[in-house]
């Protein structure tokens, strides 16, 4: 393998990284959701290190491991230890929920996780519909990812422009290089290395080979090897080599061979160069992702949302439903939490005189009568003025249109107590 290859590569060495932490932690997050749409949280981090022998300092959590709480000031109360935090919270509708941890010490200072949640409450008229969505994410996403490798490319472009200079002369031509430097070869290095980062869970590491094998035939790249080191490897030194091929393309009066081997030579230099190493190093940081960098860490998350659980990601446990991950999810892609819930209004029902013994499947096909795009609004009008008027007529009769009459009349059925539902 080529030394300027293996400089490239740096970032392959963060499989030994996600192994050189013997420090645990556990974090608890318990939400619930209100009818309004606001919500009640609380999160409780403990860690420990196995190994660790004396008395845990103040500071170990934040100083050591690095795990901190994200911000702080957006809880209502904070307590810390030197292995725990415990945070609680209540959030108005609306309200932006902060992420969950921060690590210390990142880009020189805390860096928070990507962290977002949302709650939607929908005016069902005779039920309200709520949809919970939180996703949760290692600092260092794919979009960091790729903007790292923008950043290396683009200096590697121009210290080998510089380089083509010092060793043809100033009329050499460079523009063509730097181009497949920072767009063909930066395309294909940001999908080689989503793939690694991807399949670095144990879980998914049986799809690594797989996933360069697809990004080779993306590229056209020779055919990748079976074992997944070779084949990145494989893959970085053909986009070198395809670096050096364009150079010795625009340059015809150069001899092809010198300049192709000059060109492999020059990169392995300028990988290397001191200036160049924080972007190398950003690179790898990125690669391997904050968690990749740190302890294992196991999340429990507990959400509960007002009436009937429709549909879920999670386990339904009791009222609630529960999410189970660790950092590996977090580290190779974000984790996303979904719950739908409906609760009956009480009081349009009895005004309606409808069916209150509806099951999980009549409230799943309301809401997704109810909530279709092309006839949610007329159908939620007929459905209040059936409730306006006590009466299911304007469902059976006020509607026009066979799509909208068929939708009205099964809305109907559903609700009446006269009918028996499904039709026998």
């Amino acid at each position: 393998m080529r030394r300027g290859t293996a400089l490239l590569c740096l970032g392959l060495c963060f499989s030994l990284l996600l192994n050189g932490c013997g420090e645990e932690a556990e974090v608890r997050v318990i939400t619930r959701v209100f009818p309004d749409g606001g919500m009640q949280r609380s999160l409780r981090l403990d860690a420990r290190d196995p190994a660790r022998k004396e008395a845990y300092p103040n500071d170990w959590l934040a100083e050591g491991p690095g795990l901190v709480l994200a911000n702080p000031e957006a809880w209502d109360t904070v307590e810390s230890g030197a292995t725990f935090v415990h945070a609680e919270g209540n959030f108005s509708p609306g309200e932006t929920v902060p992420p969950l941890l921060g690590h210390r010490g990142l880009d020189g200072g805390d860096r928070p996780d990507r962290g977002h949640v949302t709650v939607k409450r929908e005016d069902l008229v005779v039920l309200d519909q709520f949809l919970y969505e939180e996703t949760l994410g290692d600092p260092y996403g794919g979009q960091q990812l790729a903007s790292t490798v923008d950043d290396l490319l683009a200096q590697v472009a121009v210290r080998l422009r510089q380089e083509l200079q010092r060793q043809f002369g100033p009329d050499v031509v460079t523009a063509s290089t730097e181009s497949y430097v920072t767009t063909q070869a930066r395309a294909t290095l940001v999908d080689f290395l989503t793939a690694l980062r991807e399949t670095e869970p144990p879980g998914k590491r049986a799809q690594r080979p797989q996933r360069l094998q697809e990004v080779h035939a993306k590229y056209h790249l020779p055919e990748a090897s079976a074992d997944p080191e070779q084949a990145f490897w494989d893959g970085v030194q053909e986009l070198i080599n395809r670096a050096a091929a364009e150079a010795a393309r625009a340059n015809p009066r150069l001899d092809a061979d010198e300049i192709v081997d000059f060109v492999d030579d020059a990169v392995s230099g300028i990988v290397k160069e001191p200036a160049l190493q924080p972007a190398v190093d950003a690179l790898q940081t990125a690669l391997v992702g904050a968690y990749g960098l740190g302890m294992r860490t196991r999340f429990v998350a507990r959400v509960t949302l007002p009436g009937r659980l429709l549909r879920t990601t999670g386990t339904p446990d009791g009222d609630s439903v529960v999410f189970v991950f660790d950092q590996d999810d977090l580290s190779s892609a974000d984790t996303v939490l979904r719950v739908e819930s409906a609760e009956l209004n009480g009081e349009a029902l009895t005004r309606l005189g409808a069916r209150r013994d509806l099951e999980a499947d009549d409230l799943l096909r309301l809401t997704a009568l109810l909530t279709r795009p092309d006839l949610a609004q007329p159908l939620r009008a007929a459905l209040a003025r059936a409730v306006e008027t006590a009466s299911f007529k304007p469902l059976r009769e006020g509607v026009a249109g066979d799509a909208l009459k068929q939708a009205a009349a099964e809305v109907a059925d559903l609700l009446d107590p006269s009918r028996t539902w499904p039709p026998r």
